[in-house]
């Protein structure tokens, strides 16, 4: 592929030049065919000379140009283009939360950083072997160029629904600091949740020295509306904010859709990397991790 983009390009150059030398030969024998006068004899000279002069340098063009590919093509940057690759990551802090039941879609939060652009978030890997769960984060490595700066990642892993007992995760970590462990308790009612939650989209950190959450969420029926949050701290690293609905069925119930937001206060003083793992209706909890 690369001799064949260096044989048209030569090509192209040598086709110009060969253009511009015919021109010139028309325009010669056109100067012996009529009588001109002096002066434009000299103009047409001057033409002349212009035309020899630019076709030098389209000599030249061609000539370094040659040059370049043949250099570019012997140093390897001309090879085919390959895919990315997919390589095990570590991770540099793992976030568990726990009060999840054995109907629950259990989850883990991991965050860390790659060494530079050319990685991207892939799948995740994750063997479960009795009470032990061993999780493999992975990444698209994609040849270069890519920029030597540090990126941030996180990412929400997802481990189904996992049968009631406690759980040892196996996390490749930049930074280990033990084995965190996993609690799924027996589920209290055949429903989906203990409560009826909101349908939080997203969530964001209004204040860090009174830790307050703007929880931001779209009711889908009128009749639907925030009854209360609940706030509980699982560990010093980890809030589980609990945002409750209700549901007051009338005869004047519609499906539209009803944004609202609501601010929450976390009473407990937090310090350093925290989860805060909001629940939401759909079953997909809301986490935002946040330096307090």
């Amino acid at each position: 592929m690369k001799f064949k983009v260096l044989i048209d390009s030569v090509s192209k150059m040598v086709e110009i030049n060969i253009l511009k030398t015919v021109a010139e030969g028309e325009r010669a024998r056109f100067e012996r065919s009529e009588r001109v006068s002096a002066s434009a004899i000299s103009s047409q000279g001057k033409s002349i000379a212009c035309l020899k002069n630019v076709y030098f340098h389209h000599f030249l063009c061609t000539f370094f140009l040659v040059l370049y590919f043949i250099v570019w093509s012997a140093s390897g940057f001309a090879t085919d283009p390959q895919g990315p690759r997919l390589l095990e990551v570590g991770v540099s802090d793992v976030f568990v939360p726990q009060g999840f039941d054995d109907n629950d879609n259990s989850q883990v939060v991991v965050e860390g950083y790659f060494p530079n652009t050319c990685y991207k978030l892939g799948p995740v890997k994750i063997e479960k072997e009795e009470n032990r769960i061993k999780i493999t984060p992975q990444a698209y490595f994609y040849h270069g160029p890519c920029l030597q700066v540090m990126v941030h990642y996180t990412q929400e892993i997802n481990l189904g629904i996992l049968k009631a007992g406690k759980y040892k995760l196996d996390i490749p970590s930049d930074c280990p600091e033990g084995t965190p462990t996993l609690f799924v308790a027996h589920s209290t009612n055949p429903g989906p949740d203990d409560y009826l939650y909101a349908p939080i989209e997203s969530a964001r950190v209004l204040s860090k020295e009174t830790p307050t959450v703007r929880l931001h969420g779209v009711f889908s029926n009128s009749c639907m509306s925030l009854d209360r949050v609940a706030v509980h701290l699982e560990s010093n690293r980890v809030v589980a904010i609990l945002p409750i609905a209700k549901f007051e069925n009338t005869e004047l119930c519609l499906n539209v859709l009803k944004p609202f937001h609501k601010d929450v206060r976390i009473e407990e003083p937090l310090n350093g990397r925290t989860l805060l793992h909001i629940r939401s209706l759909n079953g997909n909890a809301v986490n935002v991790i946040e330096d307090f």
